[in-house]
């Protein structure tokens, strides 16, 4: 998810302030994609801090797309590694399909490529081998991940090594 402000901006920050399916108050917005728009928000049932991902109109339109996203939470949902996002809901409201995960802080590996240039071998290697820690828990259950890049590999503001 690109963390841009772009001329969609408007759009997706219409959301910012509203309960959404009637839990999910939407706090701001932290990125857009090809795909969907991605809050920060608060379960208002659990008292907990959320990622909201809310599929974009266009995306709507396409019933094999928005039957794939579903499938795909509902399997990563199933996952349980230090290394894989945590899935809470997926669900729809008003005929838009959304994905609630948890609000994880700290920045993406290519976020961080950015800012330090070169990042430290023994560094590269202990992010390599979370990853693949995280990927072989995946396989292991089936799934493909489609979209393995830096900036879906997330980094951790208090993370350990391992």
């Amino acid at each position: 998810m690109s963390r841009s402000k772009s001329n969609s901006s408007t759009i997706d920050d219409v959301r910012i302030g509203q309960v959404f399916a009637d839990r999910y108050e939407i706090v701001s917005r932290i990125g857009t994609g090809g795909m969907a728009v991605v809050y920060a928000g608060i379960d208002r049932m659990l008292m907990r801090y959320v990622a909201l991902k809310i599929l974009k109109p266009q995306v709507m339109d396409d019933p094999y797309a928005v039957e794939r996203l579903r499938r795909e939470a509902r399997a990563a949902g199933q996952l349980h590694h230090r290394h894989i996002i945590t899935f809470h809901d997926v669900g729809s409201c008003d005929g838009t399909v959304f994905i609630v995960m948890e609000l994880l802080r700290g920045r993406t590996l290519a976020a961080e490529r950015r800012r330090c240039q070169r990042l430290p071998a023994a560094r590269v290697v202990r992010i390599g081998m979370q990853v693949a820690s995280a990927l072989r828990v995946v396989h292991e259950a089936g799934i493909v991940h489609r979209d393995l890049k830096p900036d879906n590999v997330f980094l951790l503001e208090h993370a350990t090594d391992d």
